[in-house]
């Protein structure tokens, strides 16, 4: 009876052991899917296209910072991106710093890949709640992507949100 007792507390002992450490690891995939989940409802993306083709896509990724307007933006594109500029409501960058696919910063993105060229892009601190970054390549392509920096229903004019 006491071997019967000695493995019953060993077997609880074991499984109690397993199931806090499986528990901690849900915890934290829950945090770091919480963590994406936000950074998904920052992101903006926009296609490409030249004669009715897609050519490649841009991702765009507003980070707010307390001093200056941030984004790490990601551009995958067909032609050469020789003659890039962008925009913030019309202003020039403080700030245009090409990342390596390796560096740290890009573990923010929440949609990457290894094809395509990624920006930290700096700007003025901008007063407005709805901002508009534009990209330019050359003659090529020129898109524009819209940033709401507090949720959509506030900027709405219309009393009745519901």
């Amino acid at each position: 009876m006491l071997k019967i007792v000695i493995v019953f507390f060993t077997l609880l002992f074991f499984l109690a052991g397993c199931s806090a450490k499986k528990n901690d690891l849900l915890f934290n995939d829950f945090g770091n899917k919480q963590d994406k989940f936000d950074k998904i409802q920052k992101t903006n993306k926009a296609l490409i296209k030249q004669d009715g083709k897609t050519t490649g896509f841009i991702t765009a990724l507003y980070d707010n910072d307390t001093k200056y307007e941030k984004f790490l933006v990601g551009i995958y594109a067909e032609e050469d991106l020789k003659k890039l500029q962008f925009l913030l409501d019309g202003n020039n960058a403080l700030r245009v710093e090409e990342l390596q696919n390796n560096d740290n910063r890009l573990d923010k993105i929440p949609l990457k890949n290894r094809w395509s060229r990624y920006f930290e892009l700096t700007f003025v601190k901008s007063d407005l709640n709805v901002i508009k970054l534009q990209i330019i390549n050359g003659k090529f392509w020129n898109k524009e992507m819209i940033f709401s920096k507090v949720p959509n229903y506030l900027n709405s004019k219309d009393n009745n949100i519901f």
